[in-house]
């Protein structure tokens, strides 16, 4: 299931939660998505917009940390350090 927070284009909202499939939203009635998952992860469906009539939103408005790839690039090389392996090159 791929969640998300999203705004039908012609209303202005702090974000509904919705299901993505395929090319539409379904609009689950959830709070956020934290509430769908201390709701056990299932919710009613309410309607379904195409893709293209929703703007999708941040899903975590105010994350309680923000990570940047320097922290787990340390944290990959001191894991495989350990197991006395190198970090594969990347192939980008």
């Amino acid at each position: 299931m791929r969640l998300c927070l999203f705004s039908p284009l012609d209303r202005e909202l702090r974000g509904w939660v919705g299901a993505i499939e395929g090319d539409r939203v379904v609009h689950l009635a959830a709070q956020s998505l934290a509430s769908f998952f201390t709701g056990g992860g299932s919710a009613r469906e309410h309607d379904e917009y195409a893709l293209g009539e929703v703007r999708l939103l941040a899903p975590i408005q105010r994350p309680p940390s923000v990570r940047d790839f320097y922290a787990f690039e340390q944290h990959v090389k001191n894991a495989r350090a350990l197991r006395g392996a190198d970090v594969p090159p990347d192939h980008s």
